[in-house]
């Protein structure tokens, strides 16, 4: 249900006051009330992960409490609609609380009253305000806390100064579930108890593929011959994903395959490194065989044409482009960061290369242009390998944490 309007409690002259008692112990009804505080304009990974959890833990099972999980979002006038809508599709219950501006001191009302209404078991925070509001407003003494860490990306000193007020916020959360152990340890190194620091990767669906019809349309579109072996790269055109590294090994990679089949390389994705991108598409003369696809809400066709999935970023976490292509069976090329050496192994489930080395990620995709047999064994190792990484899986771990959390005493 997707509320379009200001939070308000309806039929209620005099909201529930945030100093109410808490509800009484989950067990009472078998069902954990969440409340997750989501900044989201598009559909990222962690909000695949979050509206893949909601919907299979809405159920309860012999093994499973039911968790019932409401979304509460921030959105300004210029904020776009597709996690809104996604939410929606998903069955998600989502609150909307307007805002002017990144830090609209009206929103803090607004928070209290949806906060005080659904008197939720569990207040999730899965971005850096919700982190900061948190702490900032003493929400955290009243409320089970646990906050999601997703790392930082590369940002100006202003963001910069956003990173260190988020270290301080997140020393008080009750769980901090972050993606990898690289970044488990710089939490610790920041100064979060380690006690309290949770690894939990992204999760991920069985693929499934798209109709073969949709498939060759797709095709046909983005005018890629037949004979064309294709390159995809899926993810938010921002620096750190490391897409000027991967036309730089593009352009190696097309000079040393000339007299062969013709390449592809279809970016998809859009952000605030597209004009750079785009730039150096034509400084490197590939104007013809890098094709930019823009943000797609639905990848799967995406990856039915694509012959290998390259990753080049700088820094990630749990990539969900990684978890995405192994599932659909796209043999990887990716770099050595974060959460990836965990996930992929190297000549097992994947090619890994050094961050920030063109002339080695252009060598390993060459490796993969030229042998069609080593694309179908990483491909099929990589399938069996991202089985471990399913919806259950997560839904178990998740559960297990939020019971850990409710076991502690009261603050």
């Amino acid at each position: 249900m997707l509320s379009d309007k200001s939070f308000s409690v309806a039929g209620e002259s005099n909201p529930v006051s945030m100093d109410a008692e808490v509800l009484p112990a989950w067990q009472d009804s078998g069902t954990i009330k969440v409340l997750s505080l989501v900044e989201a304009t598009f559909v990222t990974g962690p909000a695949k992960s979050l509206m893949e959890f909601a919907a299979i833990s809405a159920q309860a099972t012999p093994e499973f409490p039911s968790v019932n999980n409401v979304v509460v979002t921030f959105q300004r006038p210029s904020s776009g609609t597709t996690f809104l809508e996604s939410a929606g599709r998903a069955g998600l219950e989502v609150n909307v609380i307007r805002e002017g501006f990144a830090f609209d001191p009206r929103i803090v009302p607004e928070l209290r009253r949806v906060i005080a209404h659904h008197r939720p078991h569990i207040i999730q925070s899965m971005n850096f305000k919700s982190h900061f509001l948190m702490r900032l407003l003493g929400i955290q003494k009243r409320y089970k806390w646990i906050a999601f860490h997703h790392g930082y990306t590369w940002t100006d000193l202003k963001n910069s100064a956003y990173n260190q007020l988020d270290r301080w916020s997140l020393k008080k959360a009750d769980a901090v579930v972050t993606v990898c152990a690289p970044f488990a340890k710089e939490l610790e190194a920041f100064g979060v108890c380690p006690e309290r620091i949770v690894v939990q990767h992204n999760s991920i669906r069985p693929f499934s593929p798209a109709p073969q019809e949709q498939v060759s349309q797709l095709r046909l579109k983005l005018g890629i011959p037949d004979n064309a072996l294709v390159l995809i790269s899926v993810g938010r055109l921002s620096r750190e994903k490391g897409h000027i590294d991967l036309i730089d090994a593009m352009a190696e990679a097309q000079a040393s395959f000339k007299n062969s089949p013709p390449l592809r390389l279809v970016i998809v994705g859009d952000g605030p490194e597209r004009l750079a991108i785009d730039e150096r598409i034509k400084e490197r003369g590939l104007s013809d065989v890098v094709i930019s696809a823009g943000f797609q809400s639905e990848v799967a066709p995406y990856y039915q044409i694509a012959d290998i999935a390259v990753l080049p970023s700088h820094s990630e976490g749990s990539p969900y482009a990684l978890l995405e292509a192994m599932a659909a069976g796209v043999a990887v090329v990716a770099t050595t960061v974060g959460g990836v050496p965990e996930i992929a192994t190297h000549d097992k489930t994947a090619l890994l290369v050094s961050r920030n080395n063109p002339t080695e990620l252009a060598a390993s995709i060459l490796e993969l242009l030229k042998s069609s047999q080593l694309r179908e064994r990483l491909s099929a190792a990589a399938r069996e390998r991202v089985l471990d990484y399913d919806p259950e899986t997560y839904r178990l771990n998740m559960t297990e944490l939020y019971r850990r959390v409710l076991s502690k005493p009261a603050k």
